[in-house]
Parts: structure tokens; sequence; C-alpha cells
């Protein structure tokens, strides 16, 4: 994976690309061991958050405040956030349309973090409220809705494991997700 400190929107991301992050704080830590701790605790990078890119300056997101909408611009410069994008492999423009409509209306819908699934990912019970979302979860269901506009079928992994099953670092590391740019897949 290439890190790119100053990405170009229409190169680097664009709408229905996902954004990944991990930043200095209280949470991720603790996420980062939980979900990859051999990758943590070697001091390489794992993802502790993700959320859809929605335009060249928005991804909505499933934050403690809710699911919304956020600028993208305070994210880019913020040097205790580090932030990359992966392009679903065959992202179509149906696809991602797809992705950004849903995405926008839970935002406008007022959809609730889902503390409780949260908590539960890891674990062997199902706890999901089917009225709240956390960031991974939003990400995992907004993919599979997206699955029938797809240049690519999405990996088995995604298409049986319930959305409220993944965390960031999972779908970031997901064999067959993720694909080259546009123009490398059209090749």
């Amino acid at each position: 994976m290439l890190l790119n400190l100053c990405p170009r929107p229409g190169r680097d991301f664009g709408p229905g690309w996902v954004m990944f992050s991990t930043r200095r704080g209280l949470l991720a830590g603790p996420i980062a061991a939980i979900t990859a701790a051999g990758r943590y605790f070697a001091g390489r990078l794992v993802a502790t958050h993700c959320g859809l890119v929605l335009d060249h300056q928005h991804v909505a997101e499933a934050l403690a405040s809710g699911f919304g909408v956020s600028p993208l611009a305070p994210l880019l410069i913020d040097r205790d956030v580090m932030i990359w994008f992966r392009r679903p492999a065959g992202l179509t423009p149906a696809a991602a349309q797809a992705m950004v409509d849903q995405a926008r209306a839970w935002a406008a819908s007022g959809v609730a973090y889902d503390f409780v699934g949260c908590a539960a990912e890891p674990l062997p019970v199902d706890l999901d409220s089917p009225r709240a979302l956390f960031c991974s979860e939003a990400v995992a269901t907004l993919l599979r809705l997206a699955a029938p506009h797809l240049a690519r079928p999405l990996p088995s992994a995604l298409r049986e494991i319930p959305p409220e099953k993944w965390n960031p670092h999972e779908l970031d590391s997901l064999d067959g997700l993720w694909g080259e740019s546009e123009e490398e897949e059209k090749k």
C-alpha cells in the first residue's frame, strides 16, 4: 500500500471509494489492539475507522453523534489522523451512485451510532441494532448494496458474513475487495 500525504480528488479518491483512518487518541489504540493485535503491536498500520467518500469534499461516516456527512478537508490536513482511500474493485458509476445515495439517506434520516453492535462486533453474539450503524457496518452494508452494480463480484466473505461482524481493519485487508485505479481496471 502506498500512502499519499496529498491525495488528489479524481485520481486518489472519488465517490464510492472508502476512506480508512487511524489516529492518536483514546479509542484508536484499543480498537487496533482488539481487531489486529499482531499488526498493531508490531508497529504496523491498522485501520480503526472508515467511511464512504460522497464527493471530492465530503465523507459519510458513523460517529458517536450518529451517521452523518463530514468535510474531508480537515482530515487531509490533521497530522494526528492518517487517512487512506481504497477503490472497490469493479466500481462503476452506478455502484458509486447507489452507495452515495444510501449514505446520504441515512445521514438525512438521523441514523444513530450502533454502540452496542460496535462493542459486540468481535464477540460470537448478535447484539446488532437494525436502526443504528457503526462505521464498518455501514461500509460493509453499502458495499453489499452496490454489488449488483459492480463490474466484479464482491469477495464471498463480504457476501456471507453479516455487515455488523466487520471491523475497519478486516475490510481494509480483505483480498479481492479493492481494485486498482479505474484506468488500470480497464486495461
